[in-house]
């Protein structure tokens, strides 16, 4: 449900400031300062998948919703994720930040790691396929995802792997937007306060987008295969946020092609996201310039 209330907002940031493709894949060209924002927003709705599941009130994906089971929804666990939830169906969902609705359907498969759940409740292995569509009255979002996520925890950390694949469709008037996104990345959580998920989260691994947006007359297409990490001690998670990052800085790199001025240089773009409250995160663009031989 973070997703569908960042991606709302996405095509119109994305459309105004786009730009003509001109390079590769597909005519695509690397994402540039004139996408650096809502390209960064694309990045943070991902991260904050991956905070949402550190939190008191279970390892849920976000929101609320009516949910029915068809398949065995016994949760061994106890980690509040059936253990074979196939064909759960999802309607009604509420965003957690209250500015979207969506519907929703997809499949689980929960497995307990190890018999610790009473120390935190996130033991688990799931996986899962989401079709999700919602609108806010005038824009409306497609969305197909895939998700696979591994956990493990001790008395005051938990580590794991998160992996998913997303496939975005957004309509608004007068223009059109859609991205194809991926993420394989560790992550792992420190306890530091009175509930679970008051703590530093780090995530590190790759990330790759494109994205092709069309406004009127005026289209781009870009793309990144970034390599992502969190700097310094970690994201700051507090469960008084409802989408959970409250600070830190986490950094996008990769190769952004030839240099215009001598194409034997190698351009090496970097996005940096700064999380400063909740809700809150600006995302800068740099270049670095490697010599040709």
């Amino acid at each position: 449900m973070n997703r569908l209330a960042s991606l709302l907002p996405v095509a119109a940031l994305f459309v105004v400031t786009g730009c003509k493709p001109e390079a590769e894949p597909d005519g695509a060209q690397p994402v540039g300062a004139a996408q650096a924002q809502p390209v960064g927003n694309a990045l943070s709705s991902s991260v904050l998948e991956s905070a949402g599941r550190y939190s008191p009130d279970g390892a849920a994906f976000g929101g609320s919703c009516t949910v029915v089971y068809d398949g065995d929804s016994t949760d061994v666990d106890g980690d509040e994720i059936p253990d074979n939830g196939n064909s759960v169906t999802a309607t009604n969902c509420l965003s957690e930040r209250g500015d979207a609705v969506a519907n929703a359907s997809y499949s689980v498969d929960d497995t307990l790691v190890e018999a610790a759940a009473a120390v935190f409740p996130f033991n688990f292995s799931i996986s899962g396929h989401w079709d999700i569509t919602g609108t806010d009255g005038e824009t409306t979002l497609s969305v197909a995802a895939d998700r696979t996520i591994t956990g493990n925890s001790d008395a005051d950390s938990f580590g794991g792997a998160d992996s998913a694949s997303v496939s975005a469709d957004v309509t608004a008037p007068n223009a059109h937007f859609s991205s194809d996104e991926s993420y394989s990345w560790d992550t792992e959580y420190v306890h530091q306060g009175p509930l679970f998920g008051d703590g530093l989260m780090s995530l590190n691994g790759e990330w790759n987008v494109e994205m092709e947006a069309e406004q009127g007359e005026n289209s781009a297409a870009v793309y990144a295969n970034a390599t992502v990490a969190t700097l310094g001690t970690g994201l700051q998670l507090s469960t008084a946020c409802a989408s959970h990052v409250v600070g830190g800085t986490m950094e996008a790199t990769y190769d952004a092609g030839a240099s215009e001025n001598d194409e034997s240089a190698q351009v090496t773009a970097t996005l940096t996201v700064v999380f400063s409250a909740c809700d809150v995160w600006t995302t800068t663009y740099t270049e670095a310039l490697t010599p040709g031989s």
